[in-house]
């Protein structure tokens, strides 16, 4: 998480180019959205116990555990015209690069207003967004496997979270309890096991890439964090998502 918050301040100061990026977490962790309380979303006694570390996101959105999962998030100046314009529909812009590849896979991906990813009537992708600096950072999870016996034990009412649903032909919004035991899928749902190994890991990647440099015109070139970069989420990690007056309280 810092190091996303990193990379925004560095594209917003014009220090780096847009950049997309792909992680995965070194242990099993709840983030909460910025707006929520995390003794409402998580059982924190048991997340102690079993070393889960719970953080609260910069980004709103619900609670999400991530474990079994690949992870991606993509920073961008507001400026780009295939950003400008309204929130909604950049959620949509930036998903569809994911979706090109699930396709690409053999997974029936499809966009789910307002900001999810669905195969198959599940939830394989939760995201979320900020804007700041002048910058657009979304991130989000590709679900490879779902340990559901974890959602139930460490979130409250078994990972209950409200849902928000964009009715695409009258633009209304209606908001409805969902619960991710139940209402969430995976990529192992459609692939099997073959979803954990690096040839996997590999295709998906590089389709997404191919596919956000098509949707966005762009040439998209590996790279590495610069040095200022590591040097911020250092500093980022140590004074905001490593303290727990942030993580609990939103307290800068």
């Amino acid at each position: 998480m810092a190091i996303d918050y990193a990379i925004l301040k560095a594209v917003g100061a014009g220090e780096q180019p847009a950049t997309l990026r792909f992680y995965k977490w070194d242990q099993p962790t709840v983030t909460i959205g910025y707006f929520q309380s995390p003794e409402k979303e998580v059982h924190l006694d048991e997340a102690a116990a079993r070393g889960v570390r719970v953080i609260r996101r910069i980004t709103g959105g619900g609670t999400v555990y991530h474990h079994l999962e690949l992870t991606y998030s993509l920073v961008i100046s507001c400026d780009d015209p295939m950003i400008k314009g309204e929130i909604l529909d950049s959620f949509e812009t930036v998903c569809s690069p994911i979706i090109a590849a699930l396709k690409d896979l053999g997974i029936p991906a499809e966009y789910q207003p307002i900001n999810d990813i669905t195969a198959g009537g599940k939830k394989i992708s939760g995201n979320a967004q900020i804007r700041k600096h002048n910058t657009l950072l979304q991130h989000g999870t590709i679900l490879l496997d779902i340990r559901r016996e974890d959602i139930r034990d460490l979130l409250t009412g078994a990972g209950s979270n409200k849902q928000h649903i964009l009715d695409r032909e009258t633009g209304e919004k209606t908001v409805r309890e969902v619960n991710h035991v139940t209402r969430v899928g995976s990529l192992k749902d459609f692939l099997g096991d073959a979803v954990f190994t690096d040839d996997f890991r590999d295709r998906f990647q590089q389709g997404m890439i191919r596919h956000y440099s098509s949707k966005f015109n762009a040439e998209i070139v590996p790279g590495a964090l610069s040095d200022s970069e590591k040097a911020a989420a250092e500093m980022i990690e140590k004074e905001q998502f490593l303290n727990e007056g942030w993580n609990m309280r939103r307290e800068k």
